[in-house]
């Protein structure tokens, strides 16, 4: 008996606290590191944490550290267990979250990997300010044409009724095809092959739009570092939106809906940015055991 009490006391002095949010059904691990303590070179144990059923399970894992300029710094990681410039859900978990442990007030700036943002908390819902569009391209017919002979042979992959409308980096790469029936796309099938094209030699995010009138669409996503559809991706919101307006199908703002609920995307002319805007809800907390991998 007295052996187990010592396990336990033993294992409670390497556990690290995290709560778990949801950004309409994009799900993250938010942790409290202001020490700096977490393994963040530790990508097997990341994605271990990250794995549904034998880990917490999320999308993507979120650090909320010190920073020398902001209220605070966002260091995001995927579900594969590597960092990323910039996840638009996992900010505005992150704005709420460090609102919630009082480093901010409802306004505050924050920096992710490669850029400062601002964002706002207004109760559940909470909107941050997206980097402008950057690396804007159409995707090259041969390049469609490339694709499509790819997939010839993938069983349930009709492309009839797909169109590409565009290439857009915010933040991170996102590729957009309009969907002529969005319910019929195979996202979990035609994802990995479009993601991982060679046009897209860093890879990319995949998403499938139909647009419902002028300032409504609708969205799937297949998140590049997830490796799956998710219920909903904020800067792949802002990308369709972006690139939608861009071809003349779409006035801002854009109401979005996503399998995970609904996002508002607003382009701000005078500065070439987004705001984006949803509900997001903390779930649960709890004590991660620290038994790393590395």
């Amino acid at each position: 008996m007295g052996g187990k009490k010592g396990q336990i006391v033993e294992e409670q002095k390497h556990t690290m606290e995290f709560v778990k949010y949801s950004a309409t059904g994009n799900d993250f691990i938010l942790i409290e590191d202001l020490d700096q303590s977490f393994p963040v070179e530790d990508h097997r144990w990341i994605a271990a944490l990250c794995r549904r059923r034998t880990g917490i399970g999320a999308d993507g894992l979120i650090l909320i550290q010190k920073s020398m300029r902001c209220d605070f710094r966002m260091r995001y990681f995927n579900a594969d267990g590597h960092e990323a410039e910039m996840c638009g859900n996992g900010a505005r978990a992150a704005l709420h979250f460090a609102h919630q442990i009082g480093m901010t007030g409802r306004y505050s700036r924050f920096e992710s990997l490669k850029a400062e943002h601002e964002g706002q908390v207004q109760k559940t819902e909470v909107g941050v300010r997206l980097q402008p569009p950057s690396d804007d391209q159409d995707v090259p017919l041969e390049i469609w044409e490339d694709i499509k002979e790819k997939l010839k042979g993938l069983q349930g992959t009709n492309l009839a009724g797909l169109t590409p409308i565009g290439h857009v980096k915010i933040g991170v790469p996102h590729f957009v095809l309009k969907a002529e029936n969005l319910r019929t796309v195979p996202v979990e099938k035609l994802g990995p092959v479009l993601a991982h094209h060679a046009y897209f030699p860093a890879g990319t995010n995949v998403n499938f739009i139909q647009v419902s009138d002028r300032q409504n669409l609708q969205i799937r996503t297949f998140e590049r570092g997830v490796e799956a559809e998710t219920l909903s991706c904020g800067t792949g919101a802002a990308a369709s939106a972006f690139l939608g307006w861009r071809k003349g199908l779409l006035d801002f703002p854009v109401k979005i809906q996503a399998r995970g609920g609904k996002l508002t995307v607003d382009f701000d002319t005078s500065t070439g940015s987004f705001w984006l805007w949803g509900p997001v809800v903390p779930v649960y907390s709890g004590r991660i055991l620290l038994k790393r991998t590395a």
